[in-house]
């Protein structure tokens, strides 16, 4: 935002007749680096300005200043003063509460966030009216938003990306085994918590965080956020109009754009689709300039292959990744587990040992006189388990190769259709050379004609 307003004479002015004078010097011009200078002076403008303005008071809480803000809410940080700790109340604006839609909706979704027990999913602390306003109160996100951090030119190496979203996605599941669909989940709605979690402690068996590497490894808590939008599964949603549509364009799946009533699990998969792919190569699957040919492509086109966005990008996560974002809500994956239990078969590579030298270290005197039959038997267990756990990863390294293979010949297939041969060659061209069959040299050859 301090580099916007850098470069914006009008926004500088803004500020100015919020927070009284204060000298500034010329605007930078756009595409150069702001003076750091012109950068501490917009800060300090800017904090001026905040504290001029005239935060509602609510009893047992000071209002420190403003998270963020929408059509339907404010969300402030603020400081219990009761407990002394920092918590971020969220405000609704009047507009929102007057409709009837709104209020229920405001209900429905704190009910349903007090109840849920889950590490990545954010915490109620309190909600209540004060002389008309309704607000409620959650656990302070010190790290912000996703979206934030992304905006901050952040980058995960795609193991981080795949744990960010495999915990989110456990989250996900917990609120489905509940009964309710979010429908929208997307990164300004992903939290990130940087202190301990209630249990103070982390093991490899509760551990709901994860270090992000680029962060200065820095360790974050994920956590799903606003629930205004929650709603039972596969219930028509009296408090929606069908072809109303309700989400976030860019992050909503294409049976959701299109305003049915009727959803499933389904488009929560697909959102955390969309998370992940923004994650892996920076940006989201589709972009467009205005509303309406967002939800388009979302609901016409295929998206770019990670891996020819970032050639980082495994095979098998980008598999899982597309499978998310599959058109029909029947081949994406069922649940939110099978999803989870994906992208932790991912994250389990590669396959590890037994503690065999152990065993023998620690075997008992009554059995040492067998130790050569006993360590035959040990090593052609271990042989064994090894052997198997081989072939279970090449089975799945080959069904998940098939896959992709499979997803980059339909996709190229639909470039052509389009007249884009260009991305329909780059995708040929990742496919491995062992699976070059008749269908992919036909596709080659088309690919190769010129208009």
């Amino acid at each position: 935002m301090l580099h916007h307003l850098a470069r914006c004479r009008d926004c500088q002015m803004a500020l100015l007749q919020a927070a009284g004078p204060l000298h500034l010097p010329t605007a930078a011009p756009s595409g150069e680096e702001p003076p750091a200078e012109l950068l501490v002076r917009l800060r300090q403008l800017a904090q001026d300005a905040l504290r001029e303005q005239s935060f509602p008071e609510i009893p047992g809480f000071e209002l420190l200043d403003i998270l963020g803000q929408g059509g339907s809410a404010t969300v402030y940080r603020a400081r219990h003063l009761e407990l002394g700790r920092l918590v971020a109340m969220k405000i609704l604006s009047l507009d929102y509460v007057a409709q009837p839609q709104g209020q229920a909706r405001y209900r429905r979704g704190v009910e349903i966030l007090a109840a849920m027990e889950h590490p990545n999913i954010i915490r109620v602390l309190h909600a209540g009216t004060h002389e008309g306003l309704s607000f409620v109160v959650q656990e302070f996100a010190e790290g912000g938003s996703l979206a934030n951090l992304l905006h901050r030119g952040a980058t995960l190496r795609p193991d981080e990306a795949a744990r960010l979203v495999k915990l989110i996605t456990d989250a996900v599941a917990a609120l489905h085994a509940q009964g309710f669909l979010h429908r929208d989940i997307k990164p300004a709605n992903i939290l990130l918590v940087t202190r301990a979690d209630r249990s103070g402690t982390s093991t490899p068996q509760n551990d709901s965080g994860l270090t992000i590497r680029s962060q200065g490894n820095q360790r974050f808590i994920p956590k799903l956020g606003d629930f205004g939008l929650v709603r039972a599964i596969d219930d028509r949603d009296e408090l929606t109009s069908e072809g109303l549509v309700v989400g976030t364009p860019g992050a909503m799946a294409p049976e959701q754009a299109e305003g049915t009533s009727r959803l499933g699990p389904a488009i929560d998969i697909w959102s955390l689709g969309v998370v992940l792919y923004e994650l892996l190569t920076g940006r989201p699957p589709f972009e467009a300039a205005t509303t309406t040919e967002l939800l388009g492509q979302t609901s016409r086109d295929f998206p770019d292959p990670p891996s020819i966005l970032n050639p980082e990008v495994p095979a098998e996560l980008e598999q899982i990744c597309l499978t998310c974002l599959r058109k029909d809500p029947r081949d994406r994956y069922l649940t939110a587990a099978s999803l989870s239990a994906d992208l932790a078969a991912f994250l389990d590579r590669p396959f590890g040992p037994s503690r065999s030298t152990h065993v023998l270290l620690t075997v008992s005197r009554p059995l040492w006189k067998h130790r050569t039959l006993i360590t035959w038997l040990i090593g052609g267990g271990l042989l064994l388990f090894s052997l198997w756990g081989w072939w279970h990863a090449e089975t799945r390294r080959e069904l998940a190769a098939e896959t992709l293979h499979q997803l980059r010949l339909d996709m190229a297939r639909d470039y052509l259709e389009d007249g884009e041969r260009a991305k329909a060659w780059m995708l040929l061209e990742r496919c491995d050379v062992d699976k070059r069959d008749a269908e992919w040299k036909y596709l080659w050859e088309q690919s190769q004609l010129r208009n």
